[in-house]
């Protein structure tokens, strides 16, 4: 959070001068915040004095969620929606990459396994027993 306080005050500086008692108004009213969002292009390297979005706003319906952002929020561990949703996809993503590295590394296992593959009569006779065995199982009530 403090890399972009000293953005905001680097690009209130920069856009007009504005007291430092005013800047800090600005940043607790949440002016400051909307970094993430709209990000002057002096910082990103455009024409001075103008502003490109970095990011495309959307709604989301949450649902149930919606308690679990707003419980993140007032616990203070967020400023915004957006931070929670923001964190949220970068969780998402830690997932899916770990699921993806696990799936390969199997992959690559069977790839290297030394022994014999099967014929195409075989995978299918192995197949078929084996879903003869699950329709035997009993079903547990946690399915």
């Amino acid at each position: 959070m403090r890399d972009a306080r000293e953005a905001f005050t680097a690009v209130t500086k920069e856009a007009e001068p504005i007291k430092s008692a005013e800047r800090e108004l600005l940043w607790k009213a949440g002016v400051g915040k909307l970094y993430d969002t709209v990000m002057p292009s002096a910082i990103r390297g455009g024409r001075k004095g103008q502003t490109m979005r970095t990011s495309k706003p959307i709604t989301v319906t949450l649902g149930k969620q919606q308690q679990s952002v707003d419980a993140r929020l007032a616990s203070g561990a967020y400023d915004s929606a957006s931070e929670v949703m923001r964190a949220a996809l970068r969780a998402l993503d830690r997932e899916e990459q770990a699921v993806n590295e696990v799936l390969r590394a199997r992959i690559w296992a069977s790839i290297d396994d030394p022994r014999p593959s099967l014929t195409a009569d075989e995978a299918e006779a192995e197949m078929t027993r084996f879903m003869k065995n699950e329709s035997k199982a009993p079903r547990s009530a946690a399915r």
